[in-house]
């Protein structure tokens, strides 16, 4: 079983905030609708499992267009504004977690991790923020996995995990000053 390496909060600097607001995986570009289907139609393709989206826009239109993700993480917030568009949810398991702004938590990370290896599907509730989760949810997944989140104003991005994509979030951190 994989785990969360590091056990203390990891907050970001500007510098690395700002690296980190370019796709770490395939972009697909359009508005939500297009570039979700885009993104779906490549996840399919690929037989990516498990499938984990981050954020209420790509989970619900994920949901739309029938890939449930494996795993969920919202926090019923797009762009700093209550997300008004519910997701059914139903045969999720729901647990609710704390993660502030512009950091990973040491028990949000450990909750991803644990979510992506639970047998079922489960639905991350964040107080606070979920972006960066996609970073210990890239770590989590296996070769094969897929971690689909939203690019603000331009699209989706897929990061189709294997052995590199998770070399490329180890090495953020260790940038970051985390080893």
């Amino acid at each position: 079983m994989r785990r969360w390496p590091y056990g203390r909060r990891l907050c970001f600097s500007e510098d690395l905030k700002e690296e980190l607001r370019k796709p770490l995986g395939v972009l697909y570009v359009g508005d939500v609708t297009s570039s979700s289907r885009q993104a779906v139609e490549a996840i399919l393709a690929r037989g990516a499992e498990p499938v984990v989206t981050v954020g209420d826009v790509t989970t619900s239109s994920f949901i739309k267009q029938d890939l449930k993700p494996k795993t969920a993480i919202v926090d019923y917030r797009f762009e700093r504004v209550d997300f008004r568009e519910r997701v059914d949810f139903s045969g999720y398991r729901v647990v609710r977690i704390r993660n502030p702004a512009g950091c990973i938590s040491p028990e949000a990370a450990e909750a991803v991790f644990s979510a992506v290896q639970d047998e079922g599907s489960v639905v991350l509730v964040v107080e606070g923020e979920e972006d960066l989760l996609a970073l210990p949810a890239i770590l989590a997944c296996g070769d094969g996995g897929a971690v689909a989140y939203g690019q603000p104003k331009t699209g989706c991005v897929v990061v189709f995990v294997d052995g590199a994509a998770r070399g490329r979030v180890v090495d953020i951190l260790r940038r970051a000053g985390f080893t």
